[in-house]
């Protein structure tokens, strides 16, 4: 297992996206793997060091289709990890992946300058910034046939 394994892996079965809660000024990003092989997600969670690896969909939407699970990546530090090790083997999804980093960025800046909210959402300009990478990185991963945004 090495980065460049990973980086293919996200390129072809990898989903990079951040999660608008409506009617709220919270965005969560995620890095999701699927597939329906458990091992070779186990094996990647085992290389990373963290992750969560769940059943996906049981069976699929047709009877013939295997189960498929996915491999989890929510913390910020996290998913920056992997795609610091992987962004110079990212092909398909490298624009996603600038995009996250810099989503991280802006939230690291935010955490050091400190808040008095402790962990709730952060003032309007941030959420502006936030917002517009989330609608770019809306825009990329709907081009790539992906509806994970509504």
């Amino acid at each position: 297992m090495n980065w460049s394994y990973i980086a293919g892996f996200i390129d072809g079965e990898g989903n990079i996206g951040l999660l608008h809660r409506r009617n709220t000024k919270r965005i969560e990003p995620y890095l999701k793997l699927i597939n329906s092989n458990r091992e070779v997600l186990e094996e990647i969670r085992k290389f990373v060091g963290f992750g969560t690896v769940r059943l996906n969909n049981k069976g699929g939407f047709k009877p013939n289709w295997r189960d498929t699970y996915v491999l989890i990546f929510s913390r910020r530090d996290h998913i920056k990890t992997i795609l610091m090790n992987c962004i110079n083997d990212l092909i398909v999804k490298r624009k996603q992946a600038e995009l996250m980093l810099k989503f991280i960025e802006i939230r690291e800046k935010k955490h050091k300058m400190g808040s008095p909210l402790k962990g709730k959402p952060r003032g309007s300009s941030t959420f502006d910034e936030e917002f517009k990478i989330y609608e770019e990185m809306k825009s990329l991963n709907i081009q790539r046939g992906k509806a994970h945004y509504k």
